[in-house]
């Protein structure tokens, strides 16, 4: 943070979440007991990922005033983000929710929020590959009679 300041600067930790095996445990008291760098003063946001479990959230909007950024739970597999679970982090504390991957599959995300139309699935083996494949494959929403 020092080279760039508090106030240009963000963190995102990922409590609860599990990378090649590895899982965190105590993650409540991981990431709020402890005199952290998430209460610094200046520091423009917190970005949860919804790997926490629901009371993290909460504790560390008690934690710190600062902005709360969280995702709704991932879409990958058979359940994707929806509304309703965006709603629901914002119901646990959220200021603002990231949509990442439901973003790259709905040009038109904004308007599929607003009027309930589906979020479509994301095709897992294009994003981030290199190239355009993966992010000039999905269309607005196809409306039909």
């Amino acid at each position: 943070m020092d080279a760039v300041g508090a106030e240009r600067t963000g963190v995102r930790p990922s409590p609860g979440g599990t990378f090649r095996g590895a899982e965190e445990t105590g993650v409540l008291w991981l990431y709020t007991a402890p005199p952290t760098e998430l209460s610094r003063p200046g520091l423009t946001h917190v970005h949860l990922e919804a790997t926490a479990p629901e009371e993290t959230p909460v504790a560390l909007c008690r934690l710190r005033p600062g902005t709360l950024v969280m995702n709704p739970p991932l879409s990958l597999g058979p359940k994707r983000t929806s509304r309703a679970e965006a709603d629901h982090r914002l119901g646990l504390g959220a200021d603002l929710i990231s949509f990442g991957r439901a973003f790259i599959a709905d040009p038109d995300l904004v308007e599929r929020l607003r009027t309930g139309l589906p979020i479509a699935p994301v095709d897992e083996s294009a994003p981030f590959q290199g190239g355009d494949r993966g992010h000039l494959i999905y269309p607005a929403y196809q409306y039909t009679a």
